[in-house]
């Protein structure tokens, strides 16, 4: 049972291009058994699905079904099953996508370096790492740059600015730091500290400032006023109490009307002198008999005199009268004594105490002494010459104020017996208070604090960032000096494109890059061509095939090779030695392993034919050696995998088309008007041969031939000519000249003079032989008659 290489005759492909799957047998089977097909060449126009196919079966090797393009290994008409990935690893592509994914020329200082394989792949990783770093760096600036208004303590941005705000307020006189060394009796005040603003800032409290405040300062007065020697104030606060409703109680006794008694005249002297009210004291006086001499005119008192005054007295105050008085007394208020209030002196309250004192006394005497005109006249109305509510509120006031005062003596006392809980109690409402003061200015300490912060982070991720970025870009950096390549093979490889060995080589350095010598010389990244790229690429190729392998076995394992436009894309002057190569390397491969393959596509029908005589000598050497190595050739055209019958004929014929083409202009490229010289050459090499039996130095001397041009003036332009196509070449037969560059009076002449010279070759064949031309170029006929005429 074979492997899948050797068992496939085919693919079978799906894309956009091939839009519908479609078979290329490019490995069919030999018409004889003991001979197999292993080498297949295929010429395609650009636009023929050449790229699509070698993109296919980079695809079908990597397994990867993310492309558009499908494509399957067949052996005849039968697909091949396998997910034998040995096999796919052993499939190796050559296109301009591997030139450039694989193979890189940087500049390193003054000189160019060459990246291979995998080094193109970290070099890529690591432009995107340092990208990457600079872009971080930009961004690490710009927030380090905003960074800077959180330092500027005159911003209102900076929480230093609302820290230092908070630390004014603290510390401003009368605020948190001096109550509170006050409280702990301290000489200096508090200290205000970041935990201590972070402490009250962050304080849950409920009650208003206003609350606080009050609560504070009569804690605070007393706590300061008193120490641990003071003593408390052991007699609670009295009240005042006075008569129920006595204002109305007063307007009605004064407006009673009292029936005055029938008076002797000596008796109406008396109440006129006295009144009532004196006349009872004087009652009161003179019963008692200790009083012997009168108080008023202080004359002795006479028993009989005494017995006379107090019956006439007696007739004054009648038992009425004397009700009456009583009521009215009842209704006498007493002064408050201030001096009974005394101990309180230091209580804050006792001063207002001590006002409203003086305030109750003053009402109450102008209602007593309302209530005493009654007393002394019972007989008459007075009128209540008061505010209703005047003795009310002045009573209320004082109760009140004592009672606030008695509150305040209780809280005296504690603020002696309970000392320490006091201090503690002043100092949360010294912290309370405090809270509310910097309140709005902590919560924005804190945003700006929690912006500030998470720029510091966002800062701190960054540069964290650039670190690993750097780690890493020096990480790869590392492994790309440590891939090593076979700098010998590949310089070996170069020597036989360009049989030099100071051509074109590559120099490990003692810092493991590999730099580029052209001509013995480092050079800068400019002086590299492509087409030295190219070749660097291609020699690449074979060496990173044969990396793994032993030096004695080369090449032995099976594989498959599929290389797209190996020659066209490298420069005219290096095609013979890439030919040269490709046919050694080739050879190594299909020698090798009698199951490898090789499939090679080209636009170029010029490489074609170098390459199919190269593949042929391959052949040759490998049947000697007992190796099967036959190769086929194909074109692809619409889509479809023809046979490109190889013969002298269909090349001649081609060449043709190709001089036809260019005296047209169209289509004309750099290698085409490089090597139109050569094709031109062997052109007229080959019809000169096959019609005149003679070289094309003699066919413009031959009689025979002049005479087929019709005038003499032609016949000396075309001998003119056919010199100057021979000058300087020492053999023009057509094995010879086939991929040689331009050498002789082509490489000084014009395109327009080339295009002239192409014309006039064609015009000579179309002279000596007008059915000949037109059967190889029948659509040229009208053209040729123009260019002939003038």
């Amino acid at each position: 049972m074979g492997t899948t290489i050797k068992n496939m005759t085919g693919i079978n492909i799906s894309s956009k291009y091939f839009s519908t799957p479609t078979f290329l047998e490019f490995f069919p089977k030999h018409s004889k058994p003991q001979k197999n097909n292993r080498a297949a060449l295929v010429y395609g126009n650009n636009g023929s699905g050449k790229s699509t196919i070698a993109h296919g079966f980079r695809g079908y090797k990597s397994h990867d079904t993310s492309e558009d393009i499908k494509l399957q290994f067949f052996k005849e008409n039968d697909k091949i099953e396998t997910t034998d990935k040995y096999n796919r690893k052993n499939i190796y592509i050559f296109d301009e996508e591997y030139i450039s994914s694989r193979v890189k020329v940087k500049e390193n200082g003054l000189d160019a370096i060459v990246l291979f394989g995998e080094q193109v792949d970290l070099e890529e990783r690591i432009n995107n790492i340092e990208e990457a770093i600079s872009q971080n760096e930009i961004k690490i600036e710009k927030l380090e740059e905003d960074y800077k208004i959180f330092l500027d303590e005159d911003s209102p941005q900076s929480p230093k600015y609302w820290d230092k705000k908070i630390n004014n307020k603290l510390k401003e006189a009368g605020g948190w730091a001096e109550k509170g060394s006050k409280i702990k009796d301290q000489r200096r005040n508090l200290s205000v500290t970041n935990s201590e603003i972070s402490r009250i800032g962050n304080l849950s409290v409920i009650r208003t400032l206003e609350e606080l405040q009050g609560k504070f300062d009569e804690d605070f007065i007393q706590f300061t006023s008193t120490d641990v020697q003071s003593s408390p104030i052991p007699n609670k606060v009295k009240l005042i109490f006075i008569t129920e409703n006595i204002v109305e109680s007063s307007k009605l006794l004064l407006k009673k009307n009292i029936d005055k008694p029938e008076l002797t005249i000596r008796e109406e002297q008396l109440l006129s002198l006295f009144g009532i009210e004196k006349a009872t004291k004087v009652k009161g006086y003179v019963s008692n008999k200790t009083n012997l001499i009168c108080e008023s005119c202080f004359q002795p008192i006479e028993d009989a005199y005494r017995e006379q005054v107090l019956k006439e007295i007696e007739s004054i105050l009648n038992q009425e009268i004397k009700e009456f008085k009583e009521e009215l007394e009842k209704l006498l208020l007493t002064e408050v004594t201030a001096v009974n209030y005394e101990e309180y002196s230091k209580l804050k309250s006792y001063n207002n105490v001590f006002k409203s004192i003086d305030e109750y006394n003053v009402t109450i005497n102008k209602h007593n002494s309302i209530i005493q005109k009654k007393i002394d006249d019972p007989f008459t109305v007075i009128e209540y010459d008061m505010e209703t509510n005047a003795i009310k509120d002045i009573y209320e006031k004082l109760n009140q104020q004592l009672t606030d005062l008695e509150v305040e003596r209780i809280n005296y006392n504690r603020v002696i017996e309970e000392r320490s809980s006091v201090e503690e109690e002043l100092l949360k409402l010294n912290d309370a208070i405090a809270h509310h003061h910097i309140n709005d200015m902590y919560s924005t300490f804190k945003i700006q604090e929690e912006e500030k912060t998470n720029l510091e982070k966002e800062i701190k991720e960054y540069k964290q960032i650039s670190i690993d970025l750097k780690n890493e870009k020096i990480e790869l950096d590392s492994q790309r000096k440590n891939f090593q390549v076979a700098s010998g093979e590949i310089n070996k490889s170069l020597k036989y494109i360009f049989f030099s060995e100071d051509r074109l080589s590559i120099d490990p350095g003692t810092d493991l890059l590999y730099r580029i010598k052209v001509n013995g010389d480092f050079v800068s990244p400019n002086k590299v061509s492509c087409g030295e790229r190219n070749a660097l690429a291609l020699c690449y190729f074979f060496t990173e095939i044969a990396e793994e392998m032993d030096e004695k076995s080369i090449y032995t394992d099976e594989m498959l090779l599929v290389i797209d436009d190996p020659i066209s894309s490298f420069d005219i002057e290096n095609r013979v030695g890439i030919t040269s190569l490709l046919r050694w390397k080739l050879g190594q491969v299909l020698e090798s392993c009698p199951h490898s393959k090789v499939l090679i596509m080209t636009h170029d029908i010029s490489v074609l034919f170098n390459l199919q005589k190269a593949l042929s000598e391959i052949s040759g050497i490998c049947g000697k050696n007992s190796v099967n190595a036959e190769y086929r050739l194909f074109q692809l055209e619409n889509k479809e995998l023809i046979e490109f019958r190889y013969n002298k004929h269909n090349e001649y014929t081609q060449l043709l088309e190709k001089i036809y083409q260019y005296a047209l202009g169209e289509d004309v490229n750099d290698i085409l008007d490089l090597s139109i010289g050569n094709m031109m050459r062997r052109v007229l090499e080959a019809f000169s041969t096959f019609t005149f039996k003679l070289g094309i130095s003699e066919i413009s001397l031959d009689e025979k031939a002049l005479e087929l041009l019709p005038d003499e003036g032609t016949k000396t332009y075309y001998k003119n000519l056919m010199y100057r196509l021979v000058l300087d070449n020492e053999s023009h037969s057509m094995d010879n000249v086939r991929g040689v560059p331009e050498l002789g009076f082509f490489s000084y002449l014009s395109p327009n003079e080339k295009r002239q010279t192409a014309k006039d070759v064609l015009c000579f064949i179309y002279y000596l032989n007008e059915a000949h031309l037109i059967s190889h170029l029948p659509k040229a006929k009208s053209d040729l008659e123009k260019w002939c005429s003038k």
